[in-house]
């Protein structure tokens, strides 16, 4: 629809152009060069709020490989899992707190 909407506004060898994700191209290197430091904060701090999700030994063990070269294979996989973190620990502490006005999130919470 925003083709359409755009056609006559923008060239057609642009619009024709396949979607592409502004981060996907760039994430490998990107993981890189910040696994050492804030990509490893995130997900190897002490308490990662992904490890109620998922098994954090695996995260760690991805995570070593990526550091030391030896498996590269899961950038993709670590970037889903660091945006997770980033995200949970923005939003999850918020949505608990009743005082903050979370109290029907955290009586379901509760609930569940």
């Amino acid at each position: 629809m925003l083709r359409e909407a755009a056609r006559g506004l923008v060239p057609d060898r642009v619009l024709a152009r396949r979607k592409v994700s502004f981060f996907r191209g760039v994430v490998d290197a990107w993981l890189s060069t910040q696994m050492q430091g804030a990509v490893s904060e995130y997900l190897l701090g002490p308490t990662p709020r992904y490890a109620d999700f998922l098994d954090r030994r695996v995260v760690e063990r991805l995570v070593r490989d990526h550091v030391s070269g030896a498996d590269r294979r899961h950038r993709h996989l670590l970037n889903a899992v660091l945006m997770l973190e980033v995200w949970l620990s923005a939003y999850l502490p918020r949505a608990t707190d009743i005082s903050a006005g979370g109290e029907r999130l955290a009586v379901a919470a509760r609930a569940r």
